[in-house]
């Protein structure tokens, strides 16, 4: 028997979802969440794999995929796979990034185009962003040594509080106050974008499910996408691909600015 699964690779993020009603593990010791959505299953022609689909996911499925798409500086990768349930296997048909998106109470709604149609409709433009492009899994930063792990010794709401065990290399002791912003909480069974912090503590966007005192967790630094903090923070300025000098207006086309009078009349 076979399903149609998604894998959305996002930031560092990588949800991988099921179209079915239950969790599966492949042999690869994959865990495929279900992929509930209001419609369960899309179908791909030979010439839809070369161009685009609409998928809708429940939001309690992809709970940090709603905050990344809302303030993204980066893409939103989709790739559509077939699971073989019998033998345990999966092979992947179809890739793309996310063009659009819609967001509702229940639903995120992705429209997604392939990377074949994206090269050719791109091919005679280029790219032009204040902040870098790259996805933080292909920066070229050495993400172990910027994070650390502790046991949690307080929740209060979206609130949690760490007493830090084990520190990477280059993540500071105490730690800075939004040294951690826009990076990741990594809990036992679910994962939080971490929106501030303290020297004790994280913020995350979306409550946490599962978390209890006594949990061991792990927190990643974040990364804003600027060129300072990619050289300062991360060292990292030769693998930094932005325009940060790229005007946001021109002057040109902006036009003579005048002023509106108060009223009244001569």
């Amino acid at each position: 028997m076979k399903f149609d699964g998604v894998i959305l690779v996002y930031g560092m993020h990588t949800d991988y979802l099921i179209a079915t009603n239950f969790p599966f593990t492949t042999n690869d010791s994959i865990t495929w969440e279900p992929l509930i959505t209001s419609d369960i299953s899309y179908e791909l022609s030979g010439v839809d794999r070369k161009e685009a689909f609409t998928i809708k996911i429940l939001r309690d499925k992809v709970p940090d995929l709603s905050s990344y798409l809302v303030n993204r500086v980066g893409s939103v990768t989709v790739r559509a796979v077939e699971i073989d349930v019998d033998t345990a296997t999966w092979s992947e048909f179809y890739q793309g990034n996310v063009t659009k998106f819609k967001i509702d109470l229940h639903f995120v709604e992705l429209e997604v185009e392939s990377m074949v149609s994206l090269g050719l409709r791109s091919a005679n433009r280029v790219r032009l962003s204040l902040g870098c492009i790259r996805t933080l899994d292909e920066c070229g930063v050495a993400w172990d040594s910027y994070s650390a792990s502790g046991i949690v010794a307080g929740i209060s709401g979206r609130t949690i509080s760490i007493n830090y065990t084990t520190r990477g290399s280059n993540f500071p002791d105490p730690v800075p106050n939004n040294f951690l912003k826009y990076g990741k909480l990594v809990a036992p069974t679910e994962v939080r974008s971490i929106v501030f912090n303290d020297a004790g503590s994280v913020v995350v966007r979306f409550a946490t499910r599962d978390l209890s005192v006594g949990d061991v967790v792990t927190v990643y630094a974040g990364c804003d996408k600027s060129i300072a903090t990619c050289r300062d923070k991360f060292n990292n300025l030769d693998n930094y691909l932005g325009f940060p000098h790229t005007p946001t207006e021109s002057a040109t086309l902006r036009g003579r600015q005048g002023k509106t009078a108060s009223g009244g009349k001569k």
